[in-house]
């Protein structure tokens, strides 16, 4: 019975070569890492930098750095495996986590991300880690009722804000 580990290793050596004839290709867990990572953290996965999730927890990002707060927008890429030591070593140096998602908050990637955070970072966390998700309800088939379903730059921003310890938008 071959080992898991030898297949990650396999794919991972395979895709190595392939990245260099082709830099869009994604290595399994390994993140893409944004922002200048000051006070708060976004952390997101899947399509985040991508069409909804990625461009919301941006614009979010744009929204604080107005406000003067720096914000490391982390993008998993891959669920399985996860880049633990990226999340972990963010958490290390902004002592937050704002977790973002698409999915409603039960079973969600946000929630195992905060999970995994309060065990293994907990000493390094200022406060509890956020979770943005949708809310725990159907979603949504009306493209209008979708848009405000799914998490927003804005609530993205307000439970960055919370972590932070601020209370609304500075003007």
């Amino acid at each position: 019975m071959a080992r898991k580990i030898s297949y990650k290793q396999a794919v991972n050596e395979a895709l190595d070569l392939e990245m260099a004839r082709d830099p869009s290709v994604i290595l399994m867990g390994e993140d893409i890492v944004g922002g200048a990572g000051a006070p708060g953290e976004d952390d997101a996965w899947g399509g985040v930098l991508g069409v909804t999730k990625g461009r919301r927890s941006l614009e979010a990002a744009q929204l604080l750095e107005r406000e003067g707060v720096d914000v490391e927008v982390i993008d998993l890429r891959t669920l399985s495996p996860i880049d633990w030591d990226t999340v972990i070593e963010s958490v290390e140096k902004t002592g937050r986590l704002v977790a973002v998602d698409e999915a409603h908050p039960r079973c969600s990637i946000a929630a195992d991300v905060t999970a995994f955070v309060a065990e293994h970072a907990f000493g390094a966390l200022k406060c509890a880690p956020q979770a943005v998700t949708a809310p725990h309800a159907s979603t949504p088939f009306a493209p209008a009722l979708e848009a405000i379903y799914l998490p927003t730059a804005e609530s993205i921003a307000a439970a960055v804000r919370k972590a932070i310890g601020r209370k609304m938008a500075v003007a």
